[in-house]
C-alpha cells in the first residue's frame, strides 16, 4: 500500500466547541443540496473552504483560509497525528446500531501508469467536478475532506489501537440524522509506525470521494512536472484519507436513485412508447408495490403515473455495446444505457448534464409531482461484492453508483500539503 503518513491536522479554534455540529456537515451531494443556502450563512461554516460557492476565482477561497489561520479560527495541531474516526448510526427501517471505525491520514497518490495500483476507484467521475476541485487544490494546497476508503484486513489488527484510543475524544457529535461521530488521535510513534506496517502492501478501494481523489491525482502530475528537484516525498503526493477495515466495519451501503431534471422536447406518450421496445411495463398503485427482485428491474414515477419496468432480454444480448461484460451487467449500466441513452436519446458523456441524485425514493417522487423533474428512476443498492469485482479487474461503474452512509462529517480536519 502507499506510505501512510499522520498529520498535523487544522482544525476549529476549541472555542467553537459548542457550536462545531453547526459548523461540520457532510460535503452536499446532490444539486439540491448545494441550493441550500442556509449553510452558507453561517460564518465559518467549513462549506466555505470546503466547497465554497464564490468561485471561480479561486484566489477567494485562499485568502479566505488564510485569514482563518491569522483570526485564528483554525489552528494546526502540534504533533503529528492519526485521527480515529468512528461512526455509529442506524439505517432507515432497522433498530440495529451499525459502526463504522477507521482513521484518517495522508495516504501517497498513485500517480505512475506503470506502477502497480493500490488505490481503487470503482466509479466514473464527472470531469467538470474534477476540474472545480484540482482548481480548489491549486488555490489552497488543503485537502478539506477526507476521502472514505476500505481495505481489508481480516486479522483485525489495528482495532485494538482505535478502541483505546476512541476512549479519550477530541470531539464526540450527534447529527440531525442520529448518527454519532467521536474524533480522536493517535500520537505515539510505535504505534503509527505498526499501522504503517500493517498497511503497507494492502489495496485501498475508494467508497466515497472519487472526484477529490482524482483531482489530487491530476495535482501532483502537475506538481511533479513543475517541480525540477521532485522526490516523490513531496506533501502534494498524499491525500487525506479515512481508511475503514471491511472485516469489522458495517457498510451502509445504499442506492442511488436518478432525478431527471428536464429533457428537452419531452413528451411522455412518445417516451412510454420508445420505452416499450427494451422495457415490460407494469402500472402500480403505490410506491411499495415495486418489487426489485427481478433482475435489472427500476421504479419509474412520471408526472402521474408510478411503473415497474423490467429489461426485455439479458443485456449481454446487446452486440453494440461497447463495455466489459462485468460493468454491462449492473443495473445502472443498463439504466443508463437502454433509458438514458437509447430511449431518451442523451449522449453519455452529457448524461449527467440532466440528472440529480438522491437515496430518499419519497423525495424522488415529491420532486417529480411537484414539477420539479421530468421522471425519477429508481434502483437497487449494488453490492460490496460487485464493487471488489470491478476494482479487481480494473473496470469502473457509472458516476454517482453507490451511496455509503453516512458520509464522512467534513470539517472535523483539514490537511495542508
Amino acid at each position: 500500500m502507499p506510505p501512510i503518513q499522520p498529520i498535523r491536522a487544522w482544525r476549529y479554534n476549541s472555542k467553537f466547541l459548542p457550536q462545531l455540529l453547526q459548523l461540520t456537515a457532510p460535503l452536499a451531494e446532490t444539486l439540491s443540496q448545494q441550493r441550500e443556502a442556509r449553510l452558507y450563512e453561517i460564518p465559518y461554516h467549513n462549506f466555505h473552504i470546503s466547497s465554497p460557492r464564490d468561485v471561480p476565482p479561486y484566489h477567494n477561497v485562499s485568502r479566505r483560509i488564510e485569514q482563518w489561520k491569522k483570526q485564528g479560527i483554525i489552528l494546526q495541531d502540534k504533533l503529528p497525528a492519526l485521527y480515529v474516526y468512528f461512526q455509529y448510526f442506524s439505517l432507515k427501517g432497522s433498530e440495529k446500531q451499525f459502526v463504522r471505525k477507521g482513521f484518517i491520514a495522508h495516504v501517497k497518490i498513485d500517480t505512475e501508469l506503470s506502477e502497480r495500483r493500490q488505490i481503487l476507484p470503482h466509479e466514473m467521475t464527472v470531469p467538470k467536478a474534477v476540474a472545480h476541485r484540482t482548481h480548489l487544490l491549486e488555490a489552497t494546497f488543503m485537502h478539506t475532506v477526507p476521502t472514505h476508503t476500505f481495505y481489508t484486513d481480516s486479522k483485525m489488527l489495528l482495532e485494538q489501537y482505535l478502541q483505546e484510543s476512541i476512549k479519550q475524544p477530541i470531539y464526540q457529535l450527534t447529527d440531525n440524522q442520529g448518527t454519532q461521530h467521536i474524533l480522536s488521535a493517535i500520537h505515539d510513534r510505535k504505534v503509527i509506525q505498526f499501522f504503517q506496517e500493517v498497511l503497507r502492501d494492502k489495496i485501498l478501494i475508494i467508497a466515497d470521494g472519487h472526484h477529490r481523489y482524482e483531482s489530487s491525482q491530476r495535482f501532483a502530475l502537475q506538481c511533479r512536472n513543475q517541480n525540477p528537484n521532485h522526490t516523490g516525498e513531496e506533501g502534494y503526493n498524499y491525500h487525506l484519507t479515512w481508511l475503514t477495515n471491511t472485516a469489522s466495519n458495517d457498510i451502509g451501503l445504499l442506492p442511488t436513485h436518478r432525478i431527471i431534471r428536464f429533457v428537452y422536447d419531452f413528451h411522455e406518450n412518445s417516451f412510454l412508447e420508445a420505452l416499450q421496445t427494451f422495457f415490460y411495463i407494469h402500472p402500480r398503485k403505490s410506491l411499495a408495490e415495486i418489487s426489485f427482485a427481478q433482475p435489472y428491474s427500476f421504479g419509474l414515477f412520471l408526472k402521474d403515473k408510478i411503473l415497474e419496468i423490467n429489461l426485455k432480454k439479458h443485456p449481454l444480448e446487446e452486440p453494440n455495446w461497447n463495455l466489459p461484460n462485468e460493468v454491462k451487467q449492473l443495473d445502472l449500466s443498463v439504466m443508463h444505457y437502454f433509458i438514458f441513452e437509447k430511449v431518451l436519446q442523451i449522449p453519455a458523456n452529457h448524461q449527467f448534464n440532466y440528472l440529480d441524485f438522491s437515496q430518499d425514493a419519497t423525495f424522488c417522487v415529491r420532486e417529480v409531482q411537484a414539477g420539479r423533474a421530468v421522471m425519477a428512476l429508481l434502483t437497487k443498492s449494488v453490492s460490496f461484492e460487485q464493487i471488489y469485482e470491478i476494482c479487481q479487474k480494473g473496470y469502473l461503474m457509472p458516476a454517482k453508483s453507490t451511496y455509503f452512509y453516512p458520509k464522512v462529517l467534513s470539517g472535523l480536519v483539514f490537511s495542508e500539503i
